[in-house]
């Protein structure tokens, strides 16, 4: 699975959408990823992102949490030629949102995971890159979106279970030890941050 090169997908938010997040892993260790857009509006790509392993696996996660069209979004990601997969999510909110923390991993051992520091209402995501044969599965308090084999490397994407009000550790579980490159990112409101933001499973777009 997997595919190449310059592509694009559509998601369809329900309600009034006060973020996307844009999630992708590839192989190799390069930075292969160019830019992404929702719309042609230009998504910023969060701090510590890229995630470059040591070896066969990247990750990138890209945010827009202002200005977001009200309708079917086209969101196009301009990569290389190594192969990549990539989800997006929607999210809807009282107010605009913003990146709340990042954290990031390029480590080798099994089961890797990360700590993301959270003082206010979140919505967590994660995605692993790795060159573990086998693909990963959802660490503790975590739901896969989607994985995909691409022969000598593997990889995941997935999202917190729940909102999170306190520090947060997101993982995966990957059955051997190797470079894998690991980024989550917590997204919280602006104007309210103690409301709830509610992601809509209904409204994530999966590219392979």
């Amino acid at each position: 699975g997997g595919g190449t090169g310059d592509r694009s997908f559509d998601i369809t938010p329900i309600g009034t959408p006060r973020g996307v997040i844009v999630l992708i892993f590839g192989t190799g260790t390069a930075d292969q990823i160019v830019g992404v857009t929702a719309d042609a509006i230009a998504m910023s790509e969060v701090t510590l992102s890229p995630a470059l392993a040591a070896a066969e696996s990247n990750s990138h996660i890209y945010f827009l949490g202002s200005g977001i069209p009200n309708q079917t979004l086209t969101i196009a990601i301009d990569a290389g030629a190594s192969p990549y997969a990539a989800a997006a999510i929607t999210l809807t909110a009282g107010a605009d949102t913003e990146v709340h923390d990042t954290s990031r991993s390029t480590t080798t051992a099994d089961d890797p995971s990360v700590v993301l520091t959270i003082t206010s209402a979140s919505f967590c995501a994660g995605v692993l890159g790795s060159g573990d044969p086998n693909v990963p599965t959802a660490g503790t308090g975590t739901t896969m979106i989607t994985s995909v084999d691409f022969g000598a490397a593997t990889g995941g994407i997935s999202r917190a279970s729940a909102i999170e009000s306190a520090n947060f550790t997101y993982g995966f579980v990957t059955p051997n030890s190797d470079d894998v490159a690991l980024l989550a990112v917590a997204i919280t409101e602006i104007a309210t941050p103690s409301l709830l933001i509610r992601p809509n499973p209904m409204r994530v777009h999966l590219t392979q």
